[in-house]
């Protein structure tokens, strides 16, 4: 269902980031149309200020702040490991957002924190180690085939 309000308040959101002043020399923010492939878009980012949603997850392997804001109204948000670490961003909070982004960018106070969670839930990042793990998972697989296959040959009947 789409209602027009979000649309709308995503505009002013949009606009009022558009028409902001940059927050230091060499520093600017920037409104992501959606057009760049996402790995793009988190290189040019140093903190994602966003939703509860899976973009959250995928930041955490960039290893830089997050900030996941607080839906407004009596809205149930699921509780997890990374959004009881990383900082909440309500709406009645909204006026401190610069400051609060430029904490986490600066003193990175969470990043420990957030370094465990990326080991936990995505574990070994390193360029080729997740298509190495999904091999192995295929290789297993494949014996687990291979002597499920063997046995039903010889006469025996699967577990």
């Amino acid at each position: 269902m789409r209602v027009a309000e979000y649309g709308e308040a995503d505009a002013a959101v949009r606009e009022l980031l558009e028409s902001a002043p940059a927050v230091a020399p060499g520093l600017a923010h920037e409104v992501d149309g959606g057009v760049a492939p996402l790995a793009e878009t988190f290189a040019r980012a140093d903190v994602l200020v966003c939703d509860v949603s899976g973009v959250a997850m995928d930041w955490l392997a960039t290893g830089r702040p997050i900030i996941v804001t607080l839906p407004a109204g009596p809205v149930t948000v699921a509780q997890s490991e990374l959004t009881d670490v990383v900082p909440r961003l309500a709406a009645h909070g909204a006026t401190a957002t610069a400051e609060l982004v430029d904490h986490e960018i600066s003193a990175d106070p969470l990043g420990e924190e957030r370094a465990r969670l990326k080991d936990r839930y995505l574990g070994d990042t390193s360029p080729g180690a997740s298509i190495r793990r999904f091999v192995e998972a295929c290789e297993k697989l494949m014996e687990i085939r291979d002597r499920e296959v063997a046995r039903i040959n010889a006469g025996e009947l699967p577990a």
